[in-house]
């Protein structure tokens, strides 16, 4: 009889918990210690999800995932990284110059997509340094900017196709909504071409109807 309820007992936790996460996080900075390491929503909030202390470099947090979200991590008031709140084993890194989520499929997708975007960023900071250097050398400014700006735009190109591709890709899921507010946050709104805002016009009601993005409906959709 006591097994019996031992047993009972054990199955009626596993279906309390549903979809569960669990959050290991680790820094290699003990400029962490002491601070607090929050989840937060991307609505103009910022609501608090889940927040725990950092301890000699680690965290943790776990509870229910009601339903998959994309978050942002904070240490105390700065943003670190985004994170995907899904049922699984999280575990998150955070260096002096870098921070990466992996464990779950969305996560994964989400941070390769990151490493992606971070060679762009490479790239148009090296062309920015080209121009100058050459200009430096004696090289005339005019000329210059126009070699390295048929490059340049190329590489703009080619940029945006790769972050509209990945989102149309993900809709899905909520990495679509998720970097599509990433990206217009990050980035002047004057810098990102139309053909970005026409995402809106085509996107799906899983799309449609997230919260967050309201405001860019209001603007630019249906144009």
């Amino acid at each position: 009889m006591v097994r019996f309820l031992t047993l009972l007992m054990s199955a009626a936790v596993l279906v309390s918990c549903g979809d569960c996460y669990h959050i290991e996080g680790r820094s290699s900075s003990s400029h962490f210690d002491g601070k607090m390491a929050y989840l937060r929503m991307l609505d103009e909030a910022g609501t608090v999800v889940d927040s725990s202390e950092i301890v000699h470099g680690t965290f943790k947090m776990s509870g229910n995932v009601d339903s998959v979200m994309m978050l942002m991590l904070y240490m105390d008031e700065a943003c670190v990284a985004p994170l995907v709140l899904e049922d699984g084993e999280l575990t998150v890194d955070i260096s002096y110059a870098d921070a990466t989520v992996s464990g779950t499929n969305l996560n994964d997708s989400l941070y390769s997509f990151l490493r992606r975007k971070k060679d762009y960023d490479y790239e148009f900071n090296r062309m920015d340094s080209e121009i100058a250097r050459r200009v430096l050398d004696g090289d005339n400014y005019d000329l210059v900017k126009d070699e390295v700006g048929r490059a340049c735009d190329k590489l703009c190109s080619d940029y945006y196709g790769y972050i509209e591709d990945f989102i149309t890709s993900n809709y899905d899921n909520v990495l679509s909504s998720g970097v599509f507010l990433l990206i217009c946050r990050s980035t002047p709104e004057e810098v990102l071409p139309e053909s970005f805002f026409s995402i809106l016009d085509d996107a799906p009601a899983a799309f449609r109807e997230q919260p967050a993005l309201a405001g860019y409906f209001a603007t630019y959709g249906g144009r």
